[in-house]
């Protein structure tokens, strides 16, 4: 019994560590499909002179929950400004990401009304590779801490099993 007590504390404690390894790989993730999709927006206003609402119908994104978000507000009258910023608070893959991260993405968006295409896409340029040096930095993170993540929760649910024999 003590066996089994030990071993099921072992996996859930592993379980535990490399889950919150995982949601640093998670916002790796997030980062760099937004990083990708804000590209694609960039070049698709600058090469089709269409509206933004037209335009996301015709691109395949990488995250579909947020911009159908923003289209909807878009067609729901919201200025494209405005639409992204709610967008940005309201996706829930965008949940994984920190403030400061939500705040370079609110950047970009609070410029789609104002700027012209071309300026707009060398802005979506500049704010897609911000946006990827906060991913290379996190993927140097993930390397140390998601091993030290599974390898704590490994070494802690030992340390328990230990304790209970």
């Amino acid at each position: 019994m003590k066996l089994a007590i030990s071993v099921l504390i072992i996996l859930i404690t592993s379980y535990l560590g490399y889950s919150k390894g995982y949601s640093i790989k998670r916002r790796i993730r997030v980062l760099e499909d937004m990083a990708n999709d804000i590209v694609q927006l960039g070049k698709l206003v600058e090469y089709k002179s269409l509206p933004i609402s037209e335009l996301l119908t015709k691109a395949q994104m990488s995250t579909p929950e947020f911009w159908d978000l923003f289209a909807e507000g878009i067609v729901g009258g919201k200025s494209a400004e405005k639409a992204w910023v709610e967008a940005v608070e309201r996706a829930s893959p965008l949940a994984a990401l920190k403030e400061d991260e939500k705040s370079l993405l609110k950047e970009y968006g609070l410029g789609l009304g104002l700027l012209d295409r071309y300026t707009l896409n060398a802005n979506a340029g500049y704010v897609s590779g911000r946006i990827r040096d906060y991913a290379e930095q996190f993927r140097r993170e993930e390397i140390k801490k998601c091993k030290m993540y599974g390898i704590l929760g490994m070494l802690s649910g030992m340390a328990i099993s230990l304790m209970v024999w």
